[in-house]
């Protein structure tokens, strides 16, 4: 279980910082066009 949890925790780390960069390079998209 408590490795079910730290999986989990670093699965939305990750997630995150993917969400973030999908964000980024939207900007960058849109600021440059």
């Amino acid at each position: 279980m408590k490795n079910g949890l730290l999986l989990n925790r670093m699965f939305l780390k990750n997630y995150n910082i993917w969400h973030l960069i999908l964000l980024n390079n939207c900007l960058k998209y849109y600021w440059t066009k």
